[in-house]
């Protein structure tokens, strides 16, 4: 039998010590954002969708594909449907 765990316990000081780190963490985060220019900040997200081109792109082709053959698949009974009358 595993015992469960318990997280450590914190008093009152040390929960405040911990919010003000992460105030001044996120304070210090914001300014960072705000100075970055937005070429640097163009160039980040490019990497960024490249690492997800990268990374994904066996799964996200292959659901691409099929969602397109799906949608290729309607037009063409659409395309039927209104030539013969229905």
């Amino acid at each position: 039998m595993s015992e469960e765990r318990k997280p450590p316990v914190m008093n009152r000081d040390q929960v405040r010590a911990w919010r003000d780190r992460w105030k001044l963490l996120n304070e210090i985060q914001h300014r960072e954002v705000q100075a970055t220019s937005p070429l640097t900040k163009a160039r980040q997200l490019e990497a960024l969708m490249g690492l997800a081109r990268t990374v994904g792109s066996g799964r996200y082709e292959q659901r691409r594909l099929a969602e397109e053959s799906e949608v290729r698949d309607r037009r063409r009974r659409l395309r039927e449907a209104y030539q013969n009358g229905r």
